[in-house]
Order: C-alpha cells, then sequence, then structure tokens
C-alpha cells in the first residue's frame, strides 16, 4: 500500500510523547529550505539507534548466523555440515523458510550456488580445494560474505627423499623411492620425489623422474644438493625458503639413503648421510640439522 499527501499551505503534527517512525526501506526528508530539529538534546542519524520487527507486517527475513562441525581446518575428502543458526526473527521462523534457504561458496574469487537447499548443508570438500580457503555462505535473498563461515582445507603432504649412491650407480634408493611410491601412493594427489643430484647423471636423474611421474601423474619432481635444501621444502614447500601460501603439512616422510652412527661427548648421535663417501657435511641430516625443521609443520 502506497500513500502520498500534498499540501498547499502548512502541515503541522503535534504528538504529546515521542513520535516514531520506521521504514524498511530508505526515509528521504527533502526541503527547498532547511531543515530544523528545535530543542533536541541530541539528533541519531546513521546508527540505528532502535529496530523494529516488520515480521508479520511485510518485513524481510535475513540469516544472521551460520556455524559448522568440525570446526577448524579439514582435509580433502572429509565432510563438513553447515547449520544455519540464528535469523533476525527466530522465534517465526516457518518451516517453508528453512526449506528455501539457498547456499553458495566462494574460492579464489569465484562464486557458486550449489543445488542443495536447506537449514544444513553436508559438503564433502574436494581435492582441488587443498591448500585454499572457501566461504560458506547460506542466504535467503542474496549470499554475502559477512554471514558465512571460512574453512580451511589442509593440504597433507607426502615426502619421498633419495640419497645418492655408491659409485657402482646400481640406482637402489631410487629404485625404492619409485617402489614406495608405486606400492602406496601411486593415487596421493600431494608426494614430493625429493632426490639429491650428487652421484647422478643427467641421464638418469631423467629417467628416475619420468618413472615416478609415470606412476604418480600428480607428483612434484624436485632435484636438491644440500641438507639445507630439503629442510626448506619441509618447512615452507619451497627449495628457496620462500612462504608457501598455500594450506599445507607434511602428513609423512620417507628417507633412503645411507646413515651411521658416532661417538661424540661419550654420546652416541645417528647421521643420515644423503651423500656415499660421507664427507659432505652439507648432505648430512644430523641433530643440528633436525633442530632447523618446523615442528608445527606436522599434520597431527
Amino acid at each position: 500500500m502506497s500513500r502520498t499527501r500534498i499540501v498547499g499551505g502548512v502541515y503541522t503534527k503535534i504528538t504529546g510523547g515521542d513520535y516514531k517512525m520506521y521504514t524498511e526501506g530508505d526515509t528521504i526528508i527533502t526541503a527547498a529550505g532547511k531543515n530544523d530539529f528545535v530543542n533536541a538534546e541530541k539528533v541519531i542519524i546513521g546508527t540505528n539507534p532502535e529496530k523494529m520487527d516488520f515480521r508479520g507486517k511485510g518485513g524481510t527475513l535475513l540469516i544472521t548466523k551460520v556455524e559448522s562441525e568440525p570446526k577448524g581446518d579439514v582435509s580433502p575428502n572429509q565432510k563438513v555440515t553447515y547449520k544455519v543458526t540464528q535469523y533476525n526473527f527466530s522465534e517465526k521462523v516457518t518451516e517453508a523458510d528453512k526449506n528455501r534457504i539457498q547456499w553458495a561458496i566462494k574460492i579464489d574469487d569465484k562464486q557458486e550456488v550449489l543445488k542443495e537447499k536447506g537449514e544444513k548443508l553436508v559438503l564433502t570438500i574436494k581435492e582441488e580445494w587443498a591448500g585454499k580457503e572457501i566461504s560458506v555462505m547460506p542466504y535467503l535473498k542474496e549470499p554475502v560474505e559477512k554471514i558465512s563461515v571460512k574453512t580451511k582445507i589442509i593440504r597433507e603432504e607426502v615426502l619421498i627423499i633419495i640419497g645418492t649412491e655408491n659409485k657402482k650407480k646400481e640406482l637402489i634408493f631410487p629404485a625404492m623411492g619409485i617402489r614406495k611410491l608405486r606400492t602406496k601412493f601411486a593415487k596421493y594427489p600431494f608426494v614430493r620425489f625429493i632426490i639429491f643430484t650428487g652421484s647422478y647423471t643427467e641421464d638418469q636423474l631423467s629417467k628416475i623422474e619420468l618413472s615416478a611421474i609415470y606412476h604418480n601423474k600428480r607428483v612434484e619432481c624436485q632435484r636438491v644438493n644440500t641438507i639445507d635444501d630439503v629442510i626448506n621444502i619441509i618447512n615452507s614447500g619451497d627449495i628457496s625458503n620462500k612462504k608457501d601460501k598455500s594450506i599445507r603439512k607434511v602428513k609423512s616422510i620417507f628417507i633412503y639413503s645411507h646413515g651411521y652412527v658416532y661417538e661424540k661427548n661419550n654420546e652416541h648421535e645417528g647421521v643420515i648421510a644423503f651423500d656415499y663417501d660421507n664427507k659432505i657435511n652439507e648432505q648430512k641430516l644430523d641433530k643440528s640439522s633436525f633442530s632447523k625443521i618446523d615442528n608445527n609443520i606436522f599434520f597431527r
């Protein structure tokens, strides 16, 4: 219903108490002269000092809160339940209102409306979302990120690390690493196959990497020369130690290399020697090197 009143002269309205005006849309006051608020102790504009319940009088029902279970970071292929838990008129929400709730997700600045409807959404986390954050938004009119749950999807990495061989170059360590990849992680999407170049020829390195890719099309092959290269990859996912922006954790590490134990200060200390002759300190993983690894990077 609309109503327009046109007065040719002066229009005066006097109330003995408070005078309140509510509009569900905009309130526009236009005057050819000035607008005076006479004897007003305080004029409040734009701070929304009082809201009126329009429900039942043509008011708009809105969702004001949504929650997820489980909360926090999740993994690919995990199921997450999102549920609307609050409305602006909670006491007057009908089943029909709940059934018409729609859901949208936003990832990489791209928004998608889901086919599911209702107060609850059970979402299976996709593998391609790993290392990213998604916003899940329920809505009745249109989705807004202000009313959403942000979920981080962990990229759980498996690292297979290969040391150098003896002078016979029998490729025993690479063969063991390839076997682990083939038998346990052929379909796993987040595997890094890390190999010390050391004693291997370029032809051997290329064939080892091709074999790894043959058994897992998504494997990431990386060549390293020092233990610091390996530690950088463990800690940040990057050989140059640039912080990986994706959300990642290390799930497992498999090492195929030489090792030995030596005595120092009447204590025995173990060393993983990625060089065959045990002469290159930069290729040894010892107690000092271990201390550089970030404990928080491991998946628990």
